[in-house]
C-alpha cells in the first residue's frame, strides 16, 4: 500500500514524522473493512475524552495519550477513505465539522483553568490560523493550475445528517475561509495598485509562493494537539492558550515579512529565493 498521506505543497513536520504509524493504522483498518466515517467518530471520541479529563482534572498522561490518539485517527480517516477508496461528500463535511466541535470542547475545558474570555479568544485565533493555513495552500495551487477538478463523490450518509453537517460547514466555517481569501486578494491589489484580474501571473505566483504556505504549515492541527498535550503533561494546560497568542504574533510577523519580500520583488523585478 502506498502512503495514505494527503497530497500537500509541504507537509506538516509532525504528520511526516508520524506517517509510518498512520499508514500502519490504515492497513489494520483496511483489514477489518472499517468505515471512514466511524473513524472520524473514533478520533472525535478521543478528543471528547481528553476534554472531559481536562474538566475533571484527570490523569495528565491519559489526557496526553487521548489527544495523540485523536491525532492518529484523525490523520487515518482520510487515508482510509483514499485507500479503500470510499471518498464521500459526507466525509469532507463530517470530518471538518467534528474537528470544529472537538476544538470547542477542548477550549471549553481549558476555560476551567483560566479566564474564559482568553480561552474564547484563543479558540477564535486558532480557527483563523487553521483557515489561513488552508487558504494559502489553496492559493498556491490555484495560481499554478495544480487544483484537481472536484469529483462528484456519493453523499455517503442519510440526507438529514448530510444536510446538518454541510450546513454547519457553510454557515460557520466557509464564511471565514471566504473572508480570508478576499483579504488575500485585497492585499495583493494594494501592493500592486492593480485590480486582481489585471495582476500578472508571475506576480500572483510570487505573492502566493512556497514561503507563504511553508511558513505556516507547522501550525496545523496535529502540531496544535501535540502542543496542548505537552502543556497538559507539565501540569499547565492553560499555557496552551498563551501559546496560541504567540502563534498569532508569529503569523502577523510572517505576513509583514511576506509583504516586504513582495515589495522587494516588485522593485527589483527578480525572483527572490
Amino acid at each position: 500500500m502506498q502512503s495514505s498521506a494527503k497530497e500537500k505543497v509541504q507537509k506538516e513536520f509532525l504528520v511526516v514524522l508520524s506517517q509510518p504509524l498512520t499508514d500502519f493504522v490504515v492497513r489494520q483498518l483496511l483489514k477489518i473493512n472499517a468505515n471512514p466515517l466511524f473513524i472520524v467518530l473514533t478520533n472525535s471520541a478521543f478528543g471528547f475524552l481528553a476534554a472531559f479529563l481536562l474538566i475533571v482534572h484527570g490523569n495528565a498522561f491519559l489526557t496526553f495519550i487521548s489527544l495523540q490518539l485523536k491525532t492518529i485517527f484523525d490523520n487515518a480517516d482520510g487515508g482510509l477513505a483514499r485507500a479503500k477508496p470510499q471518498l464521500t461528500q459526507m466525509g469532507r463535511y463530517f470530518d471538518t465539522a467534528m474537528d470544529f466541535i472537538v476544538n470547542i470542547s477542548l477550549f471549553t475545558a481549558l476555560s476551567f483553568y483560566g479566564p474564559w474570555y482568553l480561552s474564547l479568544l484563543a479558540f477564535i485565533s486558532l480557527m483563523l490560523i487553521l483557515s489561513l493555513n488552508f487558504n494559502l495552500e489553496y492559493l498556491y495551487r490555484h495560481e499554478r493550475n495544480l487544483l484537481k477538478a472536484a469529483d462528484e463523490h456519493p453523499i455517503g450518509a442519510p440526507m438529514i445528517l448530510f444536510n446538518i453537517f454541510k450546513g454547519l460547514y457553510q454557515k460557520i466555517l466557509l464564511p471565514q475561509d471566504k473572508l480570508l481569501a478576499k483579504l488575500e486578494k485585497k492585499r495583493i491589489e494594494r501592493l500592486t495598485k492593480q485590480k486582481y484580474s489585471d495582476i500578472t501571473v508571475a506576480n500572483k505566483r510570487q505573492w502566493s509562493n512556497h514561503f507563504s504556505t511553508s511558513s505556516l504549515v507547522n501550525l496545523g492541527l496535529s502540531s496544535q494537539i501535540l502542543l496542548l498535550g505537552l502543556c497538559v503533561l507539565i501540569g499547565k494546560p492553560y499555557y496552551y492558550v498563551y501559546l496560541i497568542f504567540l502563534e498569532v504574533v508569529y503569523v502577523l510577523a510572517i505576513q509583514i515579512y511576506r509583504e516586504y519580500r513582495f515589495k522587494k520583488f516588485l522593485k527589483l523585478g527578480d525572483y527572490l529565493a
